[in-house]
């Protein structure tokens, strides 16, 4: 009779894990279609974005400055979204590893109760059959919770890669948004910021002034000579001033200058 209650306990249980590792299970699945909707729209409001400053352009001329604060605002919309559903995958894993711990510890507990059963029937020849039926229902209750284990792993791996993504995505995204390019200088191999240089700046020798002009546009050249004002640069006409593509400033060279020795 004890043996009987024991085998009825342990199916009790047996079924109480199996409805939990359904929940689970349910759980899981819930996560990942509510990652796939969060995917879906954010790809709906990139969309809506672009339309929306495509009939912008259509219907309005706008100044550089415009375009310029329409642009940062956009990748400022996207970052939001992207930085959402990162925070979103990051939880899922969180929640994931959570079950995959309670599967683990059903696990060891099914693993402790089959030892238990197989030291009893060893120690018991006259235990009848329904043992045996009872032991091979704790060890397919294990290989299930097992399997589940390794279903969480692999959901658990995906969504790590996916988050990982999205990270790097999030870092190119806001290293674009400092240095006002593509977000590709500085992360791929062998790039750098001096690989690619602005431009010498319009500077004037007789003006003494950087934007404005070059020397040789001036327009106080076509003035009387004893109204040019004086340079303060103290080389020869014909000499090529040193300019740093660095600085963007002249008076020292980009292979000599101090600040590309500091990063």
């Amino acid at each position: 009779m004890s043996v009987t209650k024991t085998l009825e306990a342990l199916k009790q249980q047996n079924s109480k894990f199996q409805e939990e590792l359904s929940l689970s299970q349910e759980r899981s699945s819930s996560e990942s279609q509510h990652i796939r909707t969060l995917c879906k729209e954010i790809a709906a409001d990139r969309e809506t974005l672009s339309n929306q400053e495509t009939g912008e352009e259509r219907n309005f001329q706008k100044t550089d400055e415009d375009k310029e604060l329409e642009t940062l605002r956009n990748e400022i919309a996207v970052l939001r979204g992207e930085n959402a559903m990162a925070k979103t995958l990051q939880t899922a894993v969180e929640m994931l590893e959570r079950d995959k711990a309670q599967l683990q510890e059903r696990v060891t507990s099914l693993e402790q109760r089959l030892m238990g059963r197989q030291v009893s029937e060893g120690g018991d020849s006259g235990v009848p059959s329904s043992g045996d039926t009872a032991l091979d229902q704790l060890r397919e209750e294990k290989e299930f919770a097992e399997g589940q284990i390794n279903f969480l792993n692999s959901v658990i791996v995906d969504l790590q890669r996916k988050n990982e993504e999205l990270k790097v995505k999030l870092k190119k995204m806001a290293l674009a948004e400092f240095n006002g390019n593509d977000g590709t200088d500085g992360l791929e191999e062998g790039g750098s910021k001096k690989d690619k240089k602005a431009p010498p700046r319009l500077f004037c020798d007789i003006c003494d002034c950087f934007d404005l002009h070059d020397t040789e546009d001036c327009p106080t050249q076509a003035q009387s000579p004893d109204s040019v004002p004086h340079s303060s640069f103290k080389g020869k006409p014909a000499d090529q001033r040193p300019y740093c593509d660095i600085c963007e400033a002249f008076g020292h060279s980009t292979e000599s200058c101090q600040e590309d020795q500091t990063f």
